[in-house]
């Protein structure tokens, strides 16, 4: 059905226009430009097929407005396609990209000249000697026809001198595209010194794009150009530079920069590089064989040569070109697209003054040094890591009026910050003031406003690390760590987060506030709560440093590290949560003030509770003032602690809790006050809710979850509402006795995830990371149920949420997926890492797998990880593992013997008695956590090891103290035992809830 928009242009098209134009076409192909010019590139028929379907069902409609449809399809893709759409297709023509007729077109429509029948035919007999490539081949014969005036004796001597060879005819054709040889026959010395630079500096970022995107900007093109010796260049000459092209034509371009940099290229080309290589070698790459990885080297060279030259274009720019470039580099932080954000800008009528400003002076011309770094709205592979590099050309002013410093500085950021300390400070003031105003009036702070925090702290925190003058100073710095606790959630990359922590730290602004520091050191560690583990624990440094100083810390500031101390506390390992604990109410006492006490608290508690288990070393009793919490049994601690709210409503002069308040909300005292008890009140509500879980009594789970979910329904703080949602969903799902009840329950993940789109859980870091968990989730059940079709179509759709996911739940829903028959993407061994404190281990579980490990090396590389235990006890139980397997029972014996010792588990010491594999045992106790096990289990699940994974399991119920995780174990070991692959799938699908 065609819709009612598409239907008017088309009416409006054949009534105005097409008795100028013509009849109007609609192309249709799913195919890239690479589909044309590399046989690596694949297309998979679930992308194209149900468009194909659907322009197929419109066809016959088109028809009355004079309009056709037309399909391009390479016959692979053709070929993918069901009988029933290929029937459905009319007119099906087979077109050769051989053909000659074809390739003449092409030659002519490129060329734009009046060649005749024979010349053509020369040419393109030339072309089909080669073996790959003919279109573009094709269509480089006739851009040169078109550049050369329709002169074709040189382009045909290319042709015949390339010998069928691509690669040389691509060489010949960029040789004569670039003039690199004068009339005469001669070297253009000043063009190939010009380009060799250029070529190089490109190659570098080149694999960030696709063909037809930029590598940098045309105007980045033309003032390297000049730079270097002066060369101007054409605005065709600049462009083709600036863009990445087809793969024949990219190959060309490496085969050239490894020349000029005096590189081993291939010999059939080297005839054609003399000319690249006469003159002195370029010294940008250390190793010129190996291209890859090599950005660092290039900016180096870049910061080095020309820091000059880019300190003079961003020197001195004016107000609005500074404000645009200030959201441009925030949008890079963001890692937004910068298009995306300024037509979001347009949606929103309510921007700060400065905003809106860089906004729209972003939508119209640039001044120069925007177009260095920003093409068509968006930003250049070179022109972010211009702004984001951390080196630049060596600094002889540094701290004005100290000594001179040597250290490297990016001299863009340098020259943007230079004399502007008072502007940032003063544009601070606004927006902060502005935020302040609009948010008591309960209206929302478009993220828009928070990128430009993230460009403007950054800008000020970058230049204080480099002693510009005049960003020593003490409201600067605060105003500074104020907007970076906004500018942070701007950030959608999970890896930006820990290093802008980490410049903002090294600004050392902190020192005018700390209490400032703890909020922004909570707010990152807020961002990563659903990411990977290892970036909170990179967060732990920072928190340890702040540690250090708790008692310059007003009571406010730290509740604030209390509380990022307990989003670590949930990645910490069992061992160490109940000294981490303890190092939390420590903290926590020596906050004076009573409601803060309560808050700081709440969040450290409900994360301990996750992992159910019991310590000896912090009492039974936290007294925090007006209640108490009991700590032997979490349900009677979260109970105490839901009570403990009940003396705070009283509380809000309290003159800290104001300070927190403000520091944490845009929005007035009262609402904020109501919306810290309420995110609080959520936290004990769904801890009660997991507890509950965990001890099987499913109706005070599901209660608990449902109280939960309606406070954050109130707030409408969607992530949150989410996440609970799917929490409630759980408890349907895990209490089901059947696959039916199971994919009857699941079936509401559908309806939590179209919920968590509408939404708008589609940005920043943690709104992604929930996102992703929705969708495994929904696809789980898709795959109970079988439906195919469905999970095709949303794999198409939202298949990359999946990155977004902890690496240890990556892996773990990526088996799980391939065991249930939804997707054919096996993972491999070398992609499962698992998370245990006995690093010296880690060799012998690689072995278990069958992997071929030296055992030196392997262990040598634990010192890599701060592991500093036991080289020679890795070493040694690495090689007795490896003489055990190969048959050796002395060694197997000595082996399981100091396994057990290692392991000091009453229960590893039964599995070895049991007589299993010691493959097997190895995989069943080294494992720590319950998603590492099931990790290990769908390994060997789908590669047919029963036996593992059924002791794994077995492991797994027996060292459980979770009353449901333990039966879940339980009925997953019996159904493999029983071989029962509905059983298998029943338990694995509930257990993926659980832990997901």
């Amino acid at each position: 059905m065609i819709d009612l928009g598409s239907l008017i242009f088309l009416g409006s098209y054949r009534k105005k226009f097409s008795e100028y134009f013509g009849r109007l076409i609609i192309l249709y192909d799913p195919s890239s430009t690479e589909a044309y010019t590399s046989s690596d590139v694949r297309i998979g028929v679930s992308q194209f097929e149900e468009t194909v379907k659907q322009l197929t069902r419109i066809a016959d409609g088109l028809s009355e407005y004079d309009t056709s449809v037309v399909v391009v399809l390479s016959d692979d893709l053709y070929s993918e396609l069901p009988e029933e759409t290929k029937k459905s297709l009319k007119n099906v023509i087979d077109v050769d990209m051989t053909d000659k007729e074809f390739l003449k077109e092409v030659v002519k429509s490129y060329s734009g000249c009046g060649l005749d029948e024979k010349t053509l035919d020369n040419l393109v007999s030339e072309v089909l000697k080669f073996k790959e490539g003919y279109t573009l081949i094709a269509r480089l014969v006739g851009e040169s026809l078109r550049i050369g005036r329709c002169e074709f004796y040189r382009i045909e001597r290319f042709l015949r001198e390339s010998r069928g060879k691509a690669r040389l005819f691509m060489v010949n054709w960029i040789n004569n595209f670039l003039k690199i040889k004068n009339n005469e026959g001669g070297s253009n010395t000043q063009r190939i010194e010009a380009f060799s630079e250029m070529l190089s500096i490109r190659e570098a970022f080149k694999r960030e794009v696709k063909n037809g995107e930029y590598i940098m900007t045309p105007y980045f093109v033309n003032r390297l150009a000049y730079w270097s010796n002066g060369l101007g260049l054409s605005g065709e000459e600049a462009n083709w530079l600036a863009l990445k092209h087809e793969d024949l034509l990219e190959g060309a371009i490496t085969e050239i920069v490894k020349a000029v940099n005096g590189g081993q290229t291939v010999g059939e080309v080297n005839e054609a590089l003399r000319y690249w290589r006469e003159p002195e070698k370029l010294k940008i790459f250390g190793n010129v064989d190996n291209l890859k990885n090599r950005i660092r080297d290039v900016m180096n060279y870049l910061f080095k040569k020309y820091g000059e030259k880019l300190k003079e274009k961003f020197k001195d720019v004016d107000d609005k070109c500074w404000k645009g470039l200030i959201l441009v580099l925030g949008t890079e932080w963001s890692d937004y697209s910068l298009g995306g954000v300024l037509e979001s800008a347009k949606k929103t009528n309510d921007l700060a003054e400065d905003v809106k400003e860089a906004a729209e002076y972003l939508d119209g011309n640039y001044c120069d040094a925007l177009k260095l770094l920003v093409v068509n709205r968006e930003l250049t592979p070179i022109g972010s890591y211009l702004l984001l590099y951390p080196n630049g050309i060596e600094s002889t002013e540094g701290k004005e009026g100290a000594s001179k410093q040597n250290k490297i500085i990016n001299s863009i950021l340098y020259s943007l910050a230079k004399g502007r300390a008072s502007l940032i400070k003063d544009s601070l003031k606004k927006l902060l003031e502005s935020e302040r105003e609009r948010g008591e009036l309960k209206k929302e702070i478009p993220i828009i406003e928070w990128i430009y925090h993230l460009g403007i702290s950054t800008l000020s925190s970058y230049a204080k690390m480099n002693n510009v003058k005049g960003y020593d100073d003490e409201t600067l710095g605060i105003s500074t760590l104020k907007s970076a606790n906004w500018g942070i959630k701007a950030i959608k990359g999970q890896d930006r987060v820990v290093p802008y922590i980490k410049l903002i730290g090294s600004s050392e602004f902190y020192k005018y506030f700390l209490d400032d520091w703890a909020i922004l050191l909570f707010t990152a560690a807020d961002i990563l709560t659903h990411s990977d583990k290892r970036l909170l624990l990179e967060l732990e440094y920072y928190i340890n440093n702040l540690l250090a100083n708790i008692d310059k810390l007003e009571d406010w500031g730290k509740a604030f590290i209390a509380e990022a101390m307990a989003k670590i506390l949930r990645v910490k390992n069992k061992k160490d949560k109940c000294s981490w604990l303890g190092n939390i109410i420590q903290v926590v006492n020596k906050i004076n003030s009573f409601p803060l006490k309560i808050i700081a608290f709440t969040y450290g508690y409900y994360t301990f509770t996750y992992d159910n288990i019991s310590c000896n070393n912090i009492g039974s009793i936290v007294d925090l003032g007006y209640c108490k919490v009991r700590l032997l049994d979490p349900i009677d601690g979260m109970t105490d602690l839901e009570k403990c709210y009940n003396y705070i409503n009283s509380q809000i002069d309290d003159n800290q809790l104001k300070k927190y308040l403000k520091s944490r909300y845009f929005m007035s005292l009262k609402d904020a006050f109501e919306r810290e008890i309420d995110e609080k009140l959520t936290m004990i509500y769904h801890g009660l809710g997991r507890l509950n879980l965990g001890r099987s009594n499913f109706d005070e789970a599901e209660r608990y979850f449902f109280e939960a979910r309606k406070i954050q329904e109130k707030l409408k703080y969607w992530p949150d509402y989410i996440t609970i949602y799917n929490s409630l969903v759980k408890v349907r799902a895990i209490r089901a006795k059947d696959i039916r009840e199971l994919a009857e329950a699941a079936k509401e993940f559908e309806k939590v995830f179209n919920e968590a789109i509408e939404k708008g859980l589609t940005n920043t870091t943690g709104k992604l990371s929930i996102l992703a968990r929705t969708f495994t989730f929904y696809l789980v059940y898709l795959s109970l149920i079988d439906d195919k079709e469905r999970i095709k179509e949303i794999l198409k759709t939202y298949g990359s949420l999946i990155d977004y996911l902890p690496s240890d739940l990556k892996i773990l829903v990526r088996l799980l997926l391939y065991k249930l028959r939804v997707v054919k993407d096996k993972p491999n061994i070398e992609e499962i890492t698992i998370n245990s404190e006995r690093l010296f281990l880690e060799p012998i579980l690689k072995v278990s797998f069958g992997m071929e490990i030296d055992c030196n090396k392997d262990c040598s590389n634990l010192r890599d990880r701060n592991d500093n235990k036991g080289i020679t006890e890795c070493e040694n139980i690495c090689i007795l593992f490896q003489s055990a397997i190969r048959g050796d029972e002395k060694a197997k014996i000595e082996f399981l013997n100091l396994l057990s010792t290692v392991t000091d588990d009453e229960i590893s010491k039964e599995l070895v008695n049991k007589g299993y594999r010691i493959e097997t045992i190895t995989q069943a106790v080294i494992p720590e956590t319950s998603i590492d096990r099931l990790v290990l289990i769908l390994y060997n699940l789908v590669n047919n090891d029963y036996e593992k994974a059924e002791v794994i399991a077995e492991f797994g119920e027996l060292v459980n103290n979770v009353q449901i995780v333990k039966k879940l174990f339980g009925e997953l070991k019996d159904a493999i035992e029983k071989r029962d692959e509905e059983g298998i799938k029943f338990a694995l699908a509930k257990l993926y809830y659980y832990h997901g």
